[in-house]
C-alpha cells in the first residue's frame, strides 16, 4: 500500500472515530427523588437539586456486556437545615456496566450499574467531594435509540448511593435519604420508583453480588 494510500486511510478512520463519538448524544440526568441529605456536625446538609451532565463515553466490550466511561459534571444547590446555601458544582469520572448488550450497535433497554462515580466539588460551604457507594450496588436501566443517520440518543436512570466528604476523603458519610433517583427527561418506559426498583432488583443484586467486590 502506498505511504499516500495509507495515510488517507488513517485519516478517514479518524474523521470516523471522532463522527461515532459526536453522534452519540447522553441526555443529562436530573435528581428526581427529592433532598438528598447528610448530618455532618448536626449541619442537616442536603443537596436539595441536581442534574448531572455527562460527556460523550468511551465504550468497550467485555463479552455480553459493556463498560462506559466518561467524564461528568455536577450542578445544584444546597440547603442547610432548610434553608438555601448557595449552588455546587462538581465534577470527576464515572463508570457504568451495560448489561447484555452485545454491540456498540445494539439499540433497545439495558440494565446498568454505576460503578463509578467520584467528584470534586466547590460549594458556598468550602471543598466538598462525593462518590458513588464502594459497596452499595447503585442499579438503572438505559434507552439507547438510533436517530438515523449514525445518531444515537443515551437516556437513563439510576438509584446511586452517594457519599459525602467534607474532609477530603479522610472520611464519609452515607446519604440519610437512601439511593438518590437521577433520571434523564426523555426516559418515558414506565420504570419503577425508587423504592419498588430496590424491591424487585433483589435477584439482580444477588447475581452482581457474585460479579462486584469493591472495597472501601
Amino acid at each position: 500500500m502506498k505511504l499516500s494510500t495509507l495515510s488517507a486511510t488513517l485519516s478517514l478512520l479518524v474523521a470516523a472515530a471522532i463522527d461515532m463519538n459526536a453522534a452519540v448524544v447522553l441526555a443529562p440526568l436530573d435528581l428526581k427523588s427529592g433532598p438528598l441529605c447528610y448530618d455532618p456536625a448536626g449541619l442537616a446538609l442536603c443537596l436539595a437539586s441536581a442534574t448531572l451532565t455527562p460527556d460523550p463515553p468511551s465504550v468497550v466490550q467485555n463479552g455480553p456486556d459493556q463498560t462506559s466511561t466518561s467524564p461528568i459534571a455536577l450542578s445544584g444547590a444546597l440547603t442547610v437545615g432548610g434553608a438555601p446555601a448557595g449552588g455546587i458544582g462538581a465534577a470527576g469520572p464515572h463508570g457504568v456496566t451495560i448489561f447484555g448488550r452485545p454491540a456498540l450497535s445494539s439499540t433497545g433497554v439495558f440494565d446498568i450499574e454505576v460503578t463509578q462515580l467520584d467528584l470534586d466539588g466547590l460549594s458556598a460551604l468550602g471543598p466538598l467531594r462525593l462518590r458513588e457507594s464502594p459497596t452499595l450496588a447503585s442499579l438503572g436501566k438505559t434507552k439507547i435509540s438510533d436517530l438515523g443517520g449514525g445518531n444515537f440518543q443515551i437516556d437513563s436512570f439510576f438509584d446511586v448511593f452517594i457519599e459525602l466528604s467534607i474532609d477530603g476523603g479522610q472520611s464519609w458519610l452515607q446519604s440519610q435519604t437512601g439511593a438518590a433517583r437521577f433520571e434523564s427527561a426523555d426516559f418515558n418506559n414506565n420504570v419503577p420508583e425508587p423504592g419498588s426498583f430496590l424491591l424487585v432488583s433483589g435477584a439482580v443484586l444477588a447475581l452482581l453480588a457474585g460479579r462486584r467486590r469493591r472495597s472501601a
